[in-house]
């Protein structure tokens, strides 16, 4: 047996596992388009989730695949690289936006290891699966499929899912950009990008949220087990239950008037549920603690106002089911840059410190005016059929001989 270090490392190829997701399996002949994400946050997956089911419904004939790059990684490294990423954010924010500028500034080696990170494990799935199209959801797996274009010959596609860009999304030979909006456009035309690969789509969410804008808000809050006379105050921590959730019900309860019920969406954070369900008991409002839902996008229709962090995903599915928004807690770098677009178009409030949470809460459920115009202002940002509007352009490339 060779031990020398490529004899290990073929050996290692051989074993690894290809674990792809078959979301529609096509017709002989048909586009083959693979779909990479990472699974740092949920937002990354279901943008790739979004633009996935649009591309078999638009193409039936199209084989499409799905991957998370993390997967590729040893499952003990996968996870610590996961924790890894959770623990700076949330303990040491300072540090994680001190990575994030100077990527942003002179980060060009970093990308080139980066990028190099998964090649290995890449080659191997474009060997096997011979896609005509790679479409990233994420920088990790965007900078694998750059080093591997030319001597496989796909086409690569690439979404930005924040709505302030950043120099670690882009690479070399990239066929096509997908963006938030046009501010975003002007960045990538000052890097160099040609204009013409550069598509103005907005960031991809599944079509159900687009769908709420127009619910009967009373009726989904009575199928919701909620009083319909009452506005909802929704607040939001993601899939993985990060956030000061406590804090925010304590502050919630500095609202006296006028009368509202919270929900709070817990996601996988089962030790935050048990202590705010004990919590609810205490509060004077009406109050449902949630562990992690599948109609998320039932209750964004149905509160009059949501609390929640500002990522990318999150931003974009709010906007497009209308409800106005109070970010909380924003992670230093993207998320500070989706809170500041928000703000800008008046889409949003911010509670720069928890303290004051409560009483901006109070001012805003008091002034249906505010929230009607916040609303409006947000549905004016939204891009409900960004999925669509990928999902042609990664068709057309996919049939294209000439790139």
């Amino acid at each position: 047996m060779d031990y020398s270090w490529p004899g290990r490392l073929k050996r290692h190829l051989e074993r690894l596992r290809v674990d792809v997701r078959t979301l529609n399996a096509g017709e002989e002949g048909g586009p083959r388009i693979l779909i990479m994400s990472a699974s740092f946050g949920s937002g990354h997956v279901k943008a790739a989730e979004a633009v996935g089911a649009a591309v078999c419904q638009a193409e039936p004939s199209a084989w499409v695949g799905m991957a998370d790059s993390l997967a590729y990684l040893n499952v003990y490294l996968s996870r610590a690289a996961e924790d890894i990423y959770w623990t700076t954010v949330r303990r040491i924010p300072r540090a994680y936006k001190f990575l994030y500028d100077y990527h942003d500034r002179s980060g060009q080696r970093i990308k080139e290891l980066q990028g190099r990170i998964g090649v290995l494990w890449m080659a191997r799935l474009v060997e096997e699966i011979h896609p005509d199209v790679i479409f990233s959801t994420h920088f990790f797996p965007a900078g694998a499929a750059s080093h591997l274009q030319a001597k496989y010959g796909f086409a690569h596609a690439v979404v930005m899912t924040d709505y302030v860009p950043h120099q670690i999304w882009i690479y070399p030979g990239v066929d096509a950009y997908f963006v938030a909006h046009d501010g975003m456009r002007d960045y990538l035309l000052q890097m160099g990008v040609p204009a013409q690969r550069i598509h103005v789509t907005g960031i991809p969410v599944h079509p159900k949220f687009a769908a709420m804008a127009t619910a009967d808000v009373p009726a989904l809050k009575e199928q919701l087990g909620l009083n319909p006379a009452l506005p909802l105050v929704l607040v939001m921590a993601g899939g993985r239950g990060a956030g000061p959730l406590r804090r925010i019900f304590d502050e919630l309860v500095r609202v006296v008037h006028p009368p509202f019920q919270v929900a709070v969406v817990a996601g996988r954070n089962r030790r935050a549920a048990e202590q705010l369900e004990e919590r609810a008991k205490q509060v004077p409002f009406p109050a449902k603690v949630l562990g992690f839902v599948t109609n998320v996008e039932q209750w964004m229709a149905a509160a009059s106002l949501m609390i929640s962090k500002a990522g990318g995903l999150t931003v974009s599915e709010a906007l497009a089911t209308g409800v106005p928004m109070v970010i909380v807690d924003p992670v230093p770098g993207q998320e500070e840059g989706n809170t500041r677009f928000l703000l800008e178009h008046g889409a949003a409030a911010y509670a720069e410190h928890l303290g004051g949470l409560g009483a901006l809460v109070g001012e805003l459920l008091a002034s249906p005016e505010r929230l009607a115009q916040m609303r409006e202002n947000g549905r004016g940002l939204a891009r409900p059929g960004a999925a669509e509007e990928i999902a042609r352009v990664l068709l057309g490339l996919a049939r294209s001989k000439d790139r």
